[in-house]
């Protein structure tokens, strides 16, 4: 269960054809479940205390707090920490998720990561924040890209954290936030009405992190994957607003 600030199985039946879909975010981690309350962090003292019934408040610049995390944008102060982060991930991440490009180095990478995250906002086809301790030090990174927006509002989330924080319930503290924050109507949040992720079908962990979050898996649809140039079928999962 999720509080401020920020779905059983059915019944297996015969398995049925793949539904091709276009490529999304492959998601890795590993996280138990615990209660997260996410606000928006504010750039000068909000007006009113945020009210409990709602689980993301947002004041200002939309920097999501949670009780163990600040999920906000890089800049350029965040490059040491964040290169040393890439630097110890880079084995954990490899053939999960997408995060170096070929031989790219970590300081490239970085750059890489917050030119996208300025582009994505400007134009509002892509959401990215970094997940920083409150000593200042980078743990993971959460997004969502691809925003469509006609008949349905979707985005595809992705996110992962570095080896030495997974286990701990930090994956499921930023990706409850990044999910509650994207479902949100406009112009506090997203205004999505789905935030899809593609699992692979072995990542329990990943799995327990979704399901904790909010996402349910789409029985018999699967997507295509690139991961090292090579392609992979993974599960589709979605969340959707609460009823």
């Amino acid at each position: 269960m999720f509080k401020h600030s920020s779905p059983k199985p059915a019944a297996s039946s015969p398995p049925g054809p793949i539904t091709p879909l276009r490529p999304l975010a492959a998601a890795v981690v590993d996280a138990r479940p615990f209660a997260v309350n996410a606000v928006i962090a504010a750039t000068s003292p909000p007006a009113s205390p945020p009210k409990p019934s709602k689980p993301v408040e947002v004041i200002g610049q939309p920097a999501l707090v949670t009780p163990r995390l600040v999920l906000r944008a890089l800049t350029p102060g965040d490059r040491a920490g964040f290169v040393d982060l890439l630097m110890r991930s880079r084995d954990h991440l490899r053939g999960r998720i997408n995060v170096h490009a070929g031989g790219e180095p970590d300081s490239l990478v970085f750059e890489r990561l917050m030119a996208a995250t300025d582009l994505g906002e400007v134009r509002a086809t892509d959401w990215r924040r970094a997940a920083f301790l409150p000593t200042g030090q980078p743990v993971g990174m959460v997004h969502v890209l691809n925003i469509r927006r006609g008949m349905e509002f979707r985005g595809d989330a992705g996110w992962w954290v570095g080896p030495a924080y997974c286990g701990n319930g930090i994956a499921t503290e930023m990706v409850s936030a990044m999910v509650q924050h994207a479902l949100r109507d406009l112009p506090v949040g997203l205004g999505l009405t789905t935030v899809c992720a593609a699992i692979a079908p072995g990542n329990t962990a990943s799995q327990r992190v979704a399901t904790h979050a909010g996402f349910r898996r789409v029985d018999r649809a699967m997507v295509s994957v690139v991961l090292g140039g090579s392609h992979e079928v993974h599960d589709l999962w979605e969340a959707h607003p609460a009823l």
